[in-house]
């Protein structure tokens, strides 16, 4: 998969550690900031997952989006509840006519909800990253992609398998 990003020309200086870093430097001052007293740190699911998608993010997009960004709660939100969809304990998993026959009950309706919800914060994501005014974005996996596909000279069979 690296040497895929690195066809469409996707960091070719620079790695994933800087984003790493400072995404753990952020999670060690968030859980030093709420120790109690006893210096015990109650586990926060909830910021682990804003952590870590906020750094698969970064790694995408090439910028860090503040823990407490609307848009950032509500795709971790948003994730766990596809997850759910889609998880072993969807009806449709084991049966899948079932998707056809009872969508209601079988959690078809709302599988398609949560998708097409994700597919909307996702867009509004990748068009702010497409937005003029940031320019510092270029360099991100989602800029190198989207120059790349848009390019004619492209060979598309590079995407396939990625």
């Amino acid at each position: 998969m690296i040497k895929k990003l690195r066809e469409i020309g996707y960091r070719e200086t620079g790695s994933i550690e800087p984003v790493l870093q400072e995404e753990a430097a952020e999670l060690v001052r968030i859980i030093g900031d709420r120790l109690d007293s006893d210096g015990i740190w109650e586990v926060d699911s909830l910021l682990l997952s804003l952590i870590a998608v906020n750094a698969a993010w970064a790694f995408m997009a090439g910028f860090r989006l503040p823990l407490d960004n609307d848009a950032l709660l509500r795709a971790v939100e948003g994730n766990g509840r596809v997850l759910d969809a889609i998880g072993p304990t969807n009806k449709y998993t084991a049966l899948p006519f079932l998707k056809d026959w009872f969508p209601e009950w079988s959690g078809t309706l709302e599988h398609k909800r949560l998708f097409t919800y994700m597919h909307t914060i996702l867009r509004k994501m990748v068009r702010h990253v497409k937005a003029p005014e940031n320019e510092r974005h270029r360099e991100s996996f989602i800029q190198s992609f989207l120059r790349e596909i848009e390019n004619p000279a492209t060979d598309k069979k590079i995407f396939n398998g990625m």
